[in-house]
C-alpha cells in the first residue's frame, strides 16, 4: 500500500472510472492492494499487457491525462519504465486474439474499441407483467439488470433478437420479448388418478408464475457479470435466465454454460466481437422448445408441464382444499419440506411437476415412507434396487443402512472457527448437514490431513480434518488462510449449489473441503468442474457412504499430495496469499 494516496471519492469523476474498472479486472481493491496482489493477473498473465494499455490510454483520455496516469502508476506500481508505448498499443488493438479478450472481459465496447467506463452500480429493474406482450430492449454497452414476473400461465413464448449498426461504430441492440398464452380453459372439480401403477393422487397442470432473469454480461468473461451472475440467480431464484452480449463464440460458451443450476441451454452465437447471448433453465423445473433459430434470432415456446399421464375416472362435486401448513403437525411438516426441496415443488401451490425424473423418484419416496400395501408392494426389494439406493444417498434423501429419511434439508447459517493452534482437529458426522468458514493462523506452510471412517453397523459416517501448521509466521496476517468445509450428505443435494456459491462469494475461501458426496468420480468430475476452481482432488465413497472433494487455486498456494488412501489424504501445502 501507498500511504500517501488519496481517498477514492476525493478524485477526479474519470481517474475514480479508470480505477473501478483496473479494480473488476484484476480482483484488487485501491489503495490497499497493487498489482503483485492481483490472482487475477497470476492466473491470467496476458492481462498485464491489457493493465499497461488502459494506464497509457488513461494520459490521451482527457486534458487530465497526466493525473490520471501519475496516480493510476503510483498505485499499482506499474513501473512507468514498462508501460508500452503508444506505436506498441497500435499494434496490440489490431491483433484479433487481443481484440476478443477486451471485448469478452467487457473492458472495450464499440469498434474502433473505447475503454468500458461506465458506471457498475445499476438498478435492478423489476417488471410484473399484466399484458400478454411485453418487450424489453437493452443496449449491448450498458450495465442493465431485468426481472421479470408472469401471472400464472401454463405457456408462453420467447423471442430474443440482436442488431448491429454500424453507423453507430458496431454498436448492439438487444430486443426480449415475451408472448403468454392465456386462452387455456382449467377445470375446478374433478380428481385424476395414474393408471398405471398404485393410487397416487397426482394433480393435473396448473398455472404458475415464471420469473425470468435478463442479464447484460457485456463479454461472458467479464469479472463484474461472473460476480453479479452468482448474486442476482441466488437473490431472485429465477425459472429462467437470458444473458446478452455474451460476445463468445460457440466453442467458448460450451464449457461456461455448464451449471449445476442450469442443466438446459440455448444459445445464439456473437457476431465476430459484438452480440451473442444464452438462455438457460432447469429441465426438472421448465420444458422449452425451440421453435426457431437464426443467426441473431432465437425463439423458444415455454410448457410449465407436459400433458398429464392420467385419466379421468369422476367429477365431484367439490375438493377440498389442502390445509394450512402451520396447521399440520411437526412431522408432516418436515416430510412436505422434504419433498419441497428435492423435487422443487410447493405445497401452497397444490401442484407437482409432472417430470419422468420426479414421478419415478415420488413414488420411491412414497415407499420408503410409507407401510401401506396400497402403496408399497415389496419394501425389500426397494431397498435392494442399486439405482434408487444411489438416487436416494446422492441426493441427500436418507443416511444410513437400512435407508432413514434425512428430514432436515436445509443447510443453515455456517459457523466460523479461528484457529490459533498449530494443529487442530475438526470432526463431522456424515449425517449432518452443515457447513463450517475456518481461518487459519498467518503461516507459511502447512499440512492438512483428512479421512472418513464407515461405521460397519448402521453405515453412519465420521469425516476429520487435521490442518498442522508448520512454519507460523505471526508478523504476516496475509499468510491467514480461508477455509470452506461443507458436509454435503450427497453432493446431488438440490441446495448444495446455492450454498456453496452465496459463501463463495462472500468468504472468498481459499481452500473448499466438501465432505459426504456420497458421489463416485464418473459423476462428481463433471460436478466439480462446475464449481469454478481450476484444481481439485478427491477421495471416492465407500459403497453409498463417505467421499470429499477438495477444490483450490494454484494461484493461492502450492499442493504436494504426500499420502493416498482409499479413505484419507495427506497435504504439504506452501501459502503464496
Amino acid at each position: 500500500m501507498t500511504p500517501d494516496l488519496p481517498a477514492k471519492d476525493s478524485l477526479l469523476p474519470t481517474t475514480q472510472k479508470f480505477i473501478h474498472l483496473l479494480e473488476t479486472q484484476l480482483a484488487i481493491t485501491y489503495p490497499t492492494m497493487t498489482i503483485e496482489h492481483s490472482s487475477e493477473l497470476h492466473r491470467q498473465p496476458f492481462l498485464k499487457l491489457i493493465v499497461g494499455l488502459i494506464i497509457v490510454l488513461s494520459e490521451r483520455h482527457d486534458s487530465d491525462g497526466k493525473t490520471h496516469i501519475q496516480l493510476l502508476d503510483r498505485w499499482l506500481r506499474f513501473g512507468r519504465e514498462e508501460l508500452p508505448t503508444l506505436f506498441y498499443c497500435q499494434d496490440m488493438v489490431k491483433d484479433m486474439s487481443f481484440l476478443e479478450r477486451l471485448y469478452q472481459r467487457g473492458i472495450a465496447n464499440n469498434f474502433p474499441p473505447a475503454l468500458a467506463l461506465a458506471n457498475f452500480e445499476e438498478d435492478d429493474q423489476i417488471i410484473n407483467v399484466t399484458s400478454p406482450i411485453t418487450s424489453v430492449t437493452l443496449k449491448g454497452s450498458d450495465n442493465q439488470l431485468f426481472f421479470i414476473r408472469t401471472p400464472p400461465i401454463l405457456r408462453g413464448r420467447i423471442s430474443a433478437r440482436f442488431s448491429i449498426s454500424q453507423e453507430k461504430k458496431y454498436s448492439t441492440e438487444h430486443i426480449i420479448k415475451l408472448l403468454l398464452d392465456s386462452t387455456d380453459m382449467l377445470f375446478e372439480n374433478y380428481e385424476e388418478i395414474d393408471c398405471q401403477g398404485p393410487c397416487i393422487l397426482n394433480p393435473p397442470a396448473r398455472p404458475l408464475q415464471v420469473g425470468i432473469l435478463i442479464v447484460n454480461a457485456r463479454g461472458a468473461l467479464n469479472p463484474h457479470f461472473i460476480k453479479k451472475f452468482k448474486i442476482k440467480t441466488l437473490q431472485y431464484n429465477p425459472d429462467i435466465v437470458i444473458i446478452i452480449e455474451t460476445r463468445t463464440s460457440v466453442p467458448h460458451t460450451l464449457p461456461t454454460r455448464r451449471s449445476i443450476i442450469y442443466d438446459s441451454s440455448l444459445f445464439i452465437k456473437s457476431a465476430v466481437f459484438f452480440g451473442g447471448f444464452w438462455l438457460l433453465w432447469n429441465s426438472r423445473k421448465r420444458s422449452l422448445t425451440l421453435h426457431s433459430s437464426l443467426y441473431s434470432d432465437l425463439c423458444i415456446v415455454h410448457h410449465f408441464e407436459s400433458p398429464p399421464r392420467l385419466c379421468i375416472v369422476s367429477m365431484p362435486q367439490h375438493i377440498a382444499e389442502l390445509p394450512l401448513r402451520h396447521h399440520l403437525s411437526d412431522k408432516v411438516q418436515s416430510f412436505i419440506r422434504l419433498i419441497e426441496v428435492q423435487f422443487g415443488v410447493s405445497y401452497e401451490e397444490q401442484a407437482l411437476n409432472d417430470a419422468s425424473t420426479f414421478t419415478y423418484l415420488l413414488r420411491q419416496w412414497l415407499r420408503l415412507t410409507h407401510q401401506s400395501r396400497r402403496i408399497c408392494s415389496s419394501q425389500s426389494r426397494l431397498t435392494t434396487n442399486h439405482d434408487v439406493l444411489r438416487q436416494i444417498y446422492s441426493r441427500g434423501i436418507a443416511d444410513l443402512s437400512p435407508p432413514q429419511l434425512s428430514m432436515d434439508q436445509e443447510f443453515g447459517e455456517p459457523t466460523r472457527l479461528f484457529l490459533t493452534d498449530t494443529e487442530s482437529r475438526i470432526t463431522m458426522a456424515g449425517e449432518r448437514r452443515e457447513i463450517l468458514l475456518i481461518t487459519t493462523p498467518p503461516m507459511s506452510k502447512a499440512r492438512f490431513s483428512t479421512y472418513f471412517q464407515v461405521n460397519s453397523d448402521n453405515h453412519s459416517t465420521t469425516h476429520q480434518i487435521t490442518p498442522r501448521v508448520q512454519s507460523p509466521n505471526q508478523r504476516m496476517q496475509e499468510g491467514q488462510m480461508r477455509i470452506m468445509v461443507i458436509n454435503a450428505e450427497g453432493a446431488a443435494h438440490p441446495y448444495l449449489m446455492d450454498a456453496f456459491s452465496h459463501h463463495c462469494t462472500n468468504f472468498h475461501p481459499h481452500l473448499v473441503v466438501i465432505t459426504e458426496t456420497r458421489m463416485q468420480e464418473n459423476s462428481g468430475r463433471d460436478a466439480r468442474s462446475s464449481m469454478g476452481f481450476p484444481i481439485s482432488t478427491y477421495i471416492s465413497p465407500i459403497g453409498y457412504f463417505g467421499g470429499q472433494w477438495w477444490l483450490w487455486n494454484s494461484i493461492d498456494f502450492l499442493t504436494q499430495l504426500d499420502v493416498r488412501t482409499n479413505y484419507s489424504l495427506d497435504v504439504d501445502i506452501h501459502i503464496n496469499i
